[in-house]
């Protein structure tokens, strides 16, 4: 186990880190995805010098516990940071495609992220709803 990581993970690490300069192409549309996905890569490349050193130095494998722990710790302090990913639209539950899914912070569908007149009114009636004061009868 600790050979495969030590040998295979190098190479997840990097196809994370490209998947992060292809959400660079969002820009302010994907920023937290972009910042978890890096964090992510951070995760992969802790387990990945865990490994290298377990395995060079010549270390009881029971020591791979150590990286898997602050991962562990990582995902569970910062888990809405690091996985902010929804496989359905949060306004309507259709499934999202794999765009929408990695790349876009909207987690919303083609359909309900349209410019329609029919969304902007609904938008813009929530936003009317956020503009003026509760009214108390």
């Amino acid at each position: 186990m600790i050979d495969f990581i030590a040998d295979k993970f190098y190479y997840l690490f990097l196809g994370w880190i490209v998947m992060n300069l292809m959400q660079r192409r969002y820009k302010n549309l994907g920023s937290k995805k972009r910042n978890a996905t890096l964090i992510q890569a951070v995760m992969i490349f802790i387990l990945y010098i865990g490994a290298m050193i377990i395995r060079e130095e010549s270390l009881p494998v029971k020591w791979i516990a150590l990286p898997l722990a602050i991962i562990a710790a990582i995902l569970y302090f910062f888990r809405d940071k690091v996985l902010p990913y929804k496989l359905r639209c949060i306004n309507c539950g259709k499934r999202l495609n794999t765009n929408e899914i990695f790349m876009l912070d909207a987690n919303l569908c083609s359909d309900c992220n349209s410019p329609h007149p029919q969304n902007q009114g609904i938008k813009s009636q929530e936003k009317e709803k956020e503009g003026s004061p509760q009214e108390l009868n």
